[in-house]
């Protein structure tokens, strides 16, 4: 019976996008935006951080940032909103 059910769903191909691909398709996005757009993008992203500098990063989108960085970027919350379901002020009240 195992051996019947290896079989039969080995072959299933499963796809879905996961933190890593998230992360980096908000990064590309933020590097293609429009001169003008990046700096609007900029200011936004400064007034977001405000009264939460400590967690999230100055850079917003940090091409080169490690898995383990010390802040967060709005690629990796993009990429973290998008593997969790929840709102983004619930997310933002979150306390370890």
């Amino acid at each position: 019976m195992f051996g019947a059910c290896v079989t039969v769903l080995l072959p299933v191909l499963v796809l879905g996008w996961v933190f890593p691909e998230h992360r980096d398709i908000a990064v590309l996005a933020v590097h293609q935006l429009p001169r003008a757009s990046k700096r609007r993008y900029k200011v936004l992203w400064t007034e977001a951080r405000a009264g939460h500098e400590v967690r999230l990063c100055a850079e917003a989108a940090n091409a080169n940032a490690r898995s383990e960085a010390d802040c967060i970027d709005y690629a990796a919350w993009t990429a973290i909103a998008g593997d969790h379901s929840c709102s983004a002020a619930r997310y933002a009240s979150y306390r370890p």
